[in-house]
């Protein structure tokens, strides 16, 4: 009887650790239960906040197709633009080549000019000069005749 006693005390014992296992396993058990609860909310929350995501990135699509558009034209006006200053840079380099030679003209033009106003002055030195002479000569000319009395007085 005695072992049997020995058992059951040792059963008893068993069932008491075994008991506050258990309590301390429910304990647990509800632990998880409201963390499990706070997992699900946050869940929940994800779900809500990715279903934004998914929103805000099918916008974002969208403005990006809109924005592709453009962006296209914008190329082809930009090798348009490419092209026109390629053309305006030739026409550039043109215009400076005629600058030059007209610049070259232009003094040349000057110096012929300088040079005629030269030749004037000196023409007209040679003119009033011969002018001076003939008139001298006139004078000359009215006074012999005056002389001979061949002029009234």
């Amino acid at each position: 009887l005695t072992p049997i006693r020995a058992e059951i005390r040792e059963l008893k014992e068993t069932t008491e650790t075994l008991k506050a296992d258990v309590t301390e396993l429910k304990e647990d058990v509800a632990v998880l239960k409201v963390e499990v609860a706070e997992l699900k909310e946050d869940v929940t929350v994800l779900k809500a906040d990715v279903a934004e995501l998914k929103e805000d990135v099918a916008i974002l699509k969208a403005d990006l197709a809109e924005l592709k558009e453009p962006t296209a034209e914008h190329k082809g006006t930009s090798e348009n633009l490419r092209s026109a200053i390629k053309a305006l840079t030739i026409s550039q380099n043109e215009m400076k080549e005629e600058i030059r030679i007209l610049n070259y003209q232009m003094k040349r033009n000057t110096q012929s000019i300088n040079d005629l106003r030269l030749d004037l002055s000196i023409f007209k030195d040679a003119v009033c000069r011969e002018f001076h002479s003939i008139n001298d000569k006139l004078d000359t000319v009215i006074e012999v005749l005056r002389e001979r009395e061949l002029l009234p007085q």
